[in-house]
């Protein structure tokens, strides 16, 4: 019901929990703002799908674990935005190979 859903703009709204893996299946995701502060667990490697995402923000949560290799298919990324977060590991190989 949501694959045409372009844009998702959480910010500041005191969500919190993990991103779902279910957000992988939104095709047409452009643009992607998760910024609450309260967003926790892991970027599910499910996200690597969005080859139409040019923009993944993530700043601000308490997010951990490594960025997925699978970052490395996101051939429309332009602002990968992970700041401020508990994340862990080096970048991925596959992020460097990215035109």
């Amino acid at each position: 019901m949501l694959q045409s859903l372009k844009d998702l703009l959480l910010s500041e709204t005191g969500l919190g929990g993990t991103i779902p893996t279910e957000f992988g299946m939104l095709e047409s995701m452009q643009i992607m703002y998760i910024r609450s502060k309260s967003v926790s667990g892991t970027i599910p490697t499910e996200l690597g799908k969005l080859s139409s995402m040019t923009i993944f923000d993530l700043r601000f949560n308490l997010v951990g674990g490594t960025i997925p290799t699978e970052f490395g298919k996101l051939t429309s990324l332009v602002e990968l935005r992970l700041h401020d977060n508990s994340l862990t590991g080096t970048l991925p190989t596959e992020l460097g190979m990215m035109e």
